[in-house]
């Protein structure tokens, strides 16, 4: 009897051995892990304690976007290029207006440009018809952007620009071309100086040439004989002879 009881207890014994060691390997596992969990990501931070060169960082930031400015900016230089006889610069100033007047409508100064650009695009075509509709699609722009803003001196010369070297017998603009630069020059004999001198002397000489293209004659003359005023003035003031 003493020897099964003894037994049984050493079969009592050692299953709550492996019980107690059971449970100390379970505990055991679950330290090291709660550990590895507390412990800070080495990647990481290396990655914070390197030192970052000034340089790189700048190339690396993302520039902020164009202000609507400067994109109007960016398109008129195209559109003076295009003026200046660049194509592609005309091609490219297009797409920039043609972005711009989606994102910002309502803005006459940049349809007026647009339409100018419309006009140029007209010069450069080969095909006669392309030629007219492209021609037709810059004076709608400009005749928009003078409605919205009759007194704008830069939208006035814009389109009397267009006006007066699209052929009369075609389009029959040369009043548009008169009309404006009779705003612009006004506005000058207003308020002298305003305007720069050689784009001045440049409206009179264009706009004698408009009379006489409608056989304006009196008009032509007198405004000959102003641009003859005019430049000799400014002669006399560049050479001191008048003050």
């Amino acid at each position: 009897m003493e020897r099964k009881s003894t037994g049984k207890t050493e079969k009592i014994l050692l299953i709550i051995g492996f019980i107690l060691g059971g449970i100390i390997l379970i505990l055991f596992i679950a330290a090291i892990i709660a550990a590895m969990l507390k412990r800070p990501r080495k990647s990481a931070m290396a990655i914070k304690e390197l030192p970052v060169n000034p340089d790189t960082a700048a190339e690396l930031a993302v520039p902020p976007p164009p202000t609507n400015e400067q994109r109007l900016a960016r398109a008129i230089d195209l559109h003076n290029e295009g003026v200046a006889g660049n194509a592609e610069a005309v091609k490219e100033a297009d797409r920039e207006f043609e972005r711009l007047r989606r994102d910002c409508p309502g803005n006459p100064v940049a349809d007026a440009f647009h339409g100018s650009v419309k006009a140029m695009l007209a010069r450069d075509e080969t095909d006669l018809e392309e030629r007219f509709l492209k021609a037709i699609d810059g004076l709608s722009l400009l005749d928009e952007a003078v409605a919205a803003s009759p007194q704008d001196v830069t939208i006035r010369i814009l389109r009397g620009k267009v006006a007066y070297w699209l052929p009369e017998p075609v389009f029959q603009r040369t009043e548009t071309t008169i009309e404006d630069y009779v705003v612009v020059i006004d506005k000058e004999l207003r308020k002298p100086g305003s305007l720069d001198g050689e784009i001045y002397f440049e409206l009179i000489d264009e706009l004698s040439q408009a009379y006489r293209r409608l056989n304006r004659q009196r008009e032509a003359e007198l405004c000959g004989r102003k641009l003859l005023v005019q430049r000799a003035n400014r002669r006399m003031k560049q050479t001191g002879t008048i003050t």
